[in-house]
């Protein structure tokens, strides 16, 4: 996936448990960046990073960006993005390949409806340079891809629902869903995703175009 996703000047978000030395190496091998998720598996990376944040005097020198509220879903996200130079992170960890900055994204939701408020902070790396302006864009643009694509799914299939959870059946599931939801969207009739997933059921000649499409 890497060499399709890794060419040279793309910058690759990748926000899951596998983030490792490995994948941080491959991409920078293909001349292209990385901004990666910061979640407990690396060592004392994350420790570091958020030890950094935590700390008043030392996250009062980061550059700094606020972005405008996004509303959407029933909820209004604001964002502050903060990233500093990560000299002294690549010194304490050198097998990250490429290590030049890293951020903390806090978001602060307010639900519309009952005006309940949360707010949470995510930790990243990059071997992007520390402008906190630039970062923002890779992430919002993984997150915007990210969310959108688990809206539809909890919406045309149900899958926040299902309760599958035997061996590798969620995981098989959730592909399943993936490519179903890519062929619907390839059929170019313009009606819901919902009434395509009906009309498939009923009707075999409509449901081959799909398949073939």
């Amino acid at each position: 996936l890497l060499d399709m996703l890794a060419l040279e000047g793309a910058i690759v978000t990748i926000d899951a448990m596998g983030t490792q030395r490995q994948i941080a190496a491959k991409i920078v091998s293909k001349k292209a960046d990385y901004v990666l998720a910061l979640k407990g598996n690396q060592g004392t990376l994350e420790e570091d990073v958020a030890l950094f944040f935590d700390d008043p005097v030392l996250a009062a020198d980061c550059s700094c960006h606020e972005e405008e509220p996004q509303a959407g879903h029933g909820r209004i996200e604001e964002r502050t993005i903060r990233a500093a130079d990560a000299a002294w992170l690549a010194e304490r960890h050198p097998d990250w390949k490429g290590l030049a900055s890293f951020l903390a994204v806090t978001t602060r939701r307010t639900i519309k409806k009952t005006g309940a408020v949360s707010i949470e902070t995510r930790l990243f790396i990059s071997s992007l340079p520390p402008d906190p302006v630039r970062l923002a864009a890779a992430v919002r643009a993984h997150w915007s891809v990210e969310n959108n694509l688990h809206w539809v799914l909890d919406v045309a299939f149900r899958e926040d629902e299902c309760r599958v959870r035997k061996d590798h059946s969620a995981r098989n599931l959730a592909m399943i869903r993936r490519a179903v939801l890519n062929m619907l969207r390839r059929e170019p009739s313009k009606t819901s995703l919902k009434r395509k997933r009906l009309k498939a059921l009923m009707n075999p000649t409509y449901r081959q175009a799909v398949l073939a499409g």
